[in-house]
């Protein structure tokens, strides 16, 4: 940063004398052919230390004039005050010129030569007046690219990528982690450290670190160093800013539910382990152009915490449930926190801390979006480490197949606008939503609730992946890895008189009905009939039909549950139906005030919601009934469906797909069989 404090400089000098700049090369060039020029004065680095120092002194900016000296000084990295006098080093002599012409003090010359041995603070110190000078100079050359009409300027790109080198290396973000000694110090190294916990009044509490051993009741004699509310961000900030090494001593003050020491050693060991020695890889301007991404990450689980502390006395029945999300015989959560640790392309280090059931999937959110993104071709590497006691092979292995199995459900399904990836953890759903490039979480309490949320309908289609570990979502995950889009995937399970129907339509969305069935084959040719009237429609208003499908698009199955395991048998339609199947047709509209208008046609016959009123579906039950052989009280199925333009338009269905067709399917087929029931 001090030499890049020069070159800005530099370039601002030149910026106050535009159009008319004195180059540096001029000077040169004039200088040279002068009799009376030494050759200590076309040095470079004093050509340009007096070229800026005059433009300070004209603008009389006392305060960067004063860094300008120091930055000269530190980049030629000759500490005068271990020189001895009598020296013959032209360069020792000259900067021994510069010096007495600044009249630096002896105290000022020591503290400069003794930058090898500076602390944090005097690295924090410094770093503030880079970061305004710095700040200052963008600022200034930014509004002259802005003003300037001519033609040659700053290039737009350059000052882009020099905001974007300022921005990752001195921007404040809350979970960004400040690395203030790069390049002003590289070995601040603390011989003591103490972490000590403070309650507050949020309860969360927060994290002090001193740089000095305390005394048996906590006590300190100086301010902490840094603080935070996170232990894994405050840990690594000593990392990445080199104040720690193996021959550091710490020392922990907090409660035996919070910390102990030897946790502590383990994380900062494994933390080493992954960025070694805390080198950040430098980033070319070329990554500075291109998206920020993430180079490599590690979570760090359950830091400074016993899984199932308070539940069961700790005690977890011995069984072969290893996964984590759902472990031992009570198929109990162990993951209780985790901390996520990751570098980016920019040269930025960030920790993020999530709790709770969840905090694997959440702390995942951010890397799963760069996973589907098509910009990104590399996966970052990712290492996991849980930190507590108890249970880490087990949290450590189920954490590293869950970001396995995620990247590669990611990364296989790159094209789709819309992608969801369902976890089970202990008897709730998790789901990882990535629509539009923007992620999120999805929690579904129970089973129900997961098939509530699969039965939505969808803007566009969306791709449904399950982890292996989701044992409650093998079926779902069977029927949805057999669908794609564009097509109707119907499948069916027999249970004695009860069949369970399935339907993933063409926009992924599912659709789960249980009703009576005597046959297989005639309950999947009653259902592919219907989806052959809906796809052949000509709707009402004579619009083009908003259901994109073709008979070619559909598949039919057959669930067969054999042991715990499921398997998908194809199904081939017939044009086989009951003896005495009779057509119901249903056409819905709406009327000038946006109520709903059901119209029912059995056979010939139409029935009138507005005309019959609550007795509609008596009468059409009785109707059903009198053209039936033996009125045989087998259940109604309707065989075609239509919506209106108008009607969809009152009901927000901006894109009719299967769905929508099918849930009001069901409906008016419940009433229609209970209003039979009571006639038998």
């Amino acid at each position: 940063p001090f030499k890049s404090v020069l070159k800005l400089l530099l370039i601002e000098s030149y910026v106050a004398e535009y159009p008319n700049i004195d180059l540096l090369s001029y000077r040169y060039k004039n200088l040279v052919s002068e009799e009376t020029t030494g050759v200590n004065d076309i040095d470079p680095y004093v050509l340009m230390y007096r070229k800026v120092d005059e433009y300070l002194r004209n603008t009389n900016d006392q305060e960067r004039q004063f860094l300008l000296q120091k930055c000269f000084y530190l980049k030629i990295n000759l500490p005068l005050s271990k020189k001895l006098n009598g020296d013959d080093d032209w360069q020792v002599n000259l900067l021994t010129e510069f010096i007495g012409y600044w009249e630096w003090s002896a105290r000022q010359l020591n503290y400069l030569d003794s930058r090898p041995r500076w602390k944090i603070g005097d690295a924090a110190e410094e770093r503030k007046k880079l970061v305004s000078a710095l700040n200052k100079s963008y600022a200034l050359l930014s509004n002259f690219a802005r003003h300037s009409e001519e033609e040659k300027k700053i290039s737009r790109h350059d000052l882009h990528t020099l905001g974007k080198k300022l921005y990752a290396a001195f921007e404040r973000k809350p979970a960004k982690v400040d690395i203030i000694t790069r390049g002003i110090c590289k070995h601040p190294t603390e011989e003591n450290l103490t972490i000590s916990w403070r309650a507050t009044e949020d309860q969360r509490g927060i994290w002090d670190l001193y740089a000095e051993r305390l005394g048996t009741d906590g006590g300190a004699t100086t301010k902490p160093i840094k603080s935070s509310d996170s232990l894994s961000r405050l840990l690594t900030w000593c990392h990445f800013n080199h104040i720690i090494d193996n021959n550091t001593n710490w020392q922990v003050f907090a409660p035996e539910e919070k910390l102990q020491a030897g946790e502590v050693t383990r994380v900062l060991n494994k933390i080493e382990e992954f960025f070694p020695e805390g080198n950040i890889p430098p980033a070319t301007n070329e990554d500075l152009s291109n998206h920020l991404t993430i180079k490599k990450m590690i979570l760090i689980v359950n830091f400074g915490q016993v899984p199932l502390q308070g539940r069961f006395n700790q005690q977890v029945l011995t069984t072969n449930h290893n996964d984590a999300f759902k472990f031992g015989g009570q198929k109990m959560n162990l993951i209780q926190s985790a901390a996520v640790i990751y570098i980016t392309s920019w040269e930025e280090v960030y920790v993020r801390n999530f709790s709770g059931p969840t905090s694997i999937q959440e702390s995942l959110l951010t890397l799963a979006n760069l996973l589907h993104s098509k910009d990104i071709d590399v996966v970052p590497v990712f290492d996991v480490f849980a930190a507590c006691r108890n249970y880490s092979l087990a949290i450590n292995n189920t954490a590293e197949k869950y970001y396995r199995d995620l990247s590669k459900f990611l990364g296989s399904n790159k094209q789709a606008a819309e992608v969801r990836y369902i976890s089970q953890i202990e008897k709730s759903f998790c789901g990882v939503v990535i629509k539009h490039g923007k992620s999120k979480l999805t929690q579904h309490s129970s089973y129900r609730s997961l098939l509530k949320a699969l039965e939505q309908p969808n803007e566009d289609y969306v791709v449904t992946g399950f982890s292996d570990q989701a044992d409650s979502c093998r079926l779902l995950k069977l029927m949805f890895e057999a669908s794609k889009r564009g097509t109707i995937s119907f499948f069916i399970q027999q249970n004695d008189d009860k069949a369970d129907i399935y339907v993933i339509d063409e926009m992924g969305s599912l659709f789960v009905q249980r009703r009576p069935s005597l046959r297989v084959d005639l309950t999947a040719n009653q259902f592919g009939q219907f989806f052959q009237n809906i796809t052949e429609n000509q709707p009402l208003e004579h619009n083009p039909t908003a259901v994109p499908n073709q008979l070619t698009h559909l598949h039919m199955f057959e669930i067969q549950h054999q042991r715990d395991d499921f398997q998908l048998k194809s199904l081939q339609r017939s044009q086989e139906q009951f003896e005495t199947q009779i057509p119901v047709k249903v056409f819905v509209d709406a009327n000038s005030g946006d109520k709903q208008i059901v119209t029912i046609m059995v056979a010939d016959t139409e029935f009138s919601a507005p005309e019959l009123g609550s007795s509609l579906f008596d009468e059409i039950a009785r109707s059903i009934l009198n053209k039936r052989k033996a009125q045989a009280s087998y259940p109604i199925f309707i065989s075609n469906l239509e919506f209106s333009r108008h009607y969809q338009a009152t009901r927000n269905i901006s894109s009719l797909q299967t769905t929508h067709l099918l849930n009001f399917k069901k409906r008016i087929e419940y009433k229609m069989s209970k209003a039979l029931t009571k006639l038998r």
